[in-house]
């Protein structure tokens, strides 16, 4: 015989050793707006989600910066806390760093005796006890769809990482847009983002209160934050000062109180897991002294920065042209998700 998941391909007789595999990679997805998220689709049996001592095991492959696989291992319990979707799949997310989308991600399933169980995958007729994706693969599936704003958005997102792992020096010979051939697709042109091109501006204003705007930079892991640097004048104590972040968004103005993180010898205010759409939104912070409820304001925006970041003659072009990548891709998700 000569056995294929269970069934002999010659005469279909049935292996009376097989076992169905208790775990299936039904779909994958990319998500492109908080965070990078690579989606992995996965069905259970009962048998396996109720196993106590199972578990699953999420590795994402080691690169120039991680030096070491990353590995991050969930119990049968909290794989049940994973979104599922209508079919009863579970969503297995892992964050995807801006200059790592071409890393591999590979779940394995361990029973309480330590052995690695099969998994079925819709991608191939071979059941093994892995299985691997990258970013790259949906964005093959998208290029090749027909979902034209998809696709767009894709292409944004992968001329993003692909100058991002240029920056970082990355799998830098093989950035992620050189998928586009497969397709016929042009890189975009990231020379059409020029100064006069951006809209927002960091502006700083208000009293003199003994506190000032040093610097802003951004993170660019999975998810994308903006801080901003201040630094208190000689003689003054950050606990005289009260920060409030306002910010507008969907068309309502929200308002919070917020901590500043001391970083040397100055007190930065990070904005966090700004969404891929909302890169040209401005964040104001107000700087209150508390004695005199005098005021001082820093406003900016991931775009600000970018502007400043491309205006900048001390800055590496490598840098440069990944901001500028930033750009583009911050206007295709205004556009897919109508922001």
């Amino acid at each position: 015989h000569n056995y294929v998941d269970g069934v002999c391909s010659v005469c279909g007789a049935t292996d009376p050793d097989y076992e169905e595999p208790k775990a299936k990679l039904e779909a994958l997805a990319v998500s492109a707006d908080a965070e990078v998220l690579l989606i992995m689709r996965m069905s259970f049996t009962e048998e396996l989600l109720n196993d106590e001592a199972a578990t699953l095991i999420v590795t994402e492959e080691a690169n120039e910066i991680t030096k070491v696989d990353q590995v991050t291992i969930y119990t049968m319990a909290q794989v049940k806390e994973m979104d599922k979707d209508t079919k009863g799949r579970y969503a297995v997310k892992t964050g995807i760093a801006s200059g790592e989308m071409t890393g591999k991600v590979t779940v394995q399933i361990k029973d309480g005796q330590g052995n690695y169980l099969k998994i079925a995958d819709y991608k191939s007729e071979e059941v093994t006890t892995s299985v691997t994706r990258t970013v790259v693969d949906y964005i093959r599936l998208a290029l090749a769809s027909n979902d034209e704003r998809l696709k767009q958005l894709m292409i944004a997102m992968a001329t993003y990482g692909g100058y991002a792992q240029r920056y970082y020096g990355v799998n830098a010979e093989n950035p992620v847009y050189n998928v586009f051939a497969e397709y016929g697709v042009e890189l975009p042109d990231i020379d059409t983002v020029t100064v006069e091109r951006i809209q927002e501006e960091l502006t700083v204003s208000g009293a003199d209160i003994g506190i000032k705007y040093k610097s802003q930079k951004l993170g660019l892991d999975s998810r994308i934050y903006m801080s901003t640097l201040f630094v208190l004048d000689d003689g003054e104590n950050i606990n005289d000062y009260t920060f409030k972040l306002t910010y507008t968004q969907d068309g309502t103005e929200h308002t919070k109180v917020v901590d500043p993180v001391q970083d040397g010898s100055g007190y930065r205010i990070v904005v966090e897991d700004i969404p891929a759409a909302y890169l040209d939104y401005m964040y104001k912070i107000t700087v209150t002294k508390n004695t005199s409820g005098e005021e001082y304001s820093v406003t900016s925006s991931v775009t600000a920065w970018i502007k400043r970041c491309i205006n900048a003659s001390s800055q590496p072009e490598a840098l440069k042209d990944m901001a500028k990548a930033m750009y583009l891709y911050n206007q295709a998700a205004n556009e897919y998700f109508k922001k």
